[in-house]
């Protein structure tokens, strides 16, 4: 998910450096940035739905929380 989002962004510098710099090709630079990021927009946004429902949240919190290990005791705080 994270490829395609980082793939827009320098299209995206691209097309600004082309219309700073008056180039002609601003037009079709800032039109194929625009279309790439309308097409991987909603395939992120569903990709990370589904990561969350096939449990992306229980990875998170084993992640954050650290696992949890049968018969040993909690650490001593300090």
């Amino acid at each position: 998910m994270m490829a395609e989002v980082e793939a827009a962004r320098p299209l995206t510098y691209w097309a600004a450096h082309l219309e700073e710099s008056g180039d002609p090709r601003f037009t079709l630079a800032s039109s194929i940035a625009k279309h790439y990021a309308m097409e991987a927009a909603p395939r992120t946004s569903r990709n990370a739905n589904r990561y969350a429902e096939d449990g992306g949240l229980r990875y998170l919190k084993l992640t954050i929380d650290g696992p949890k290990s049968e018969g040993s005791p909690p650490p001593d705080p300090q």
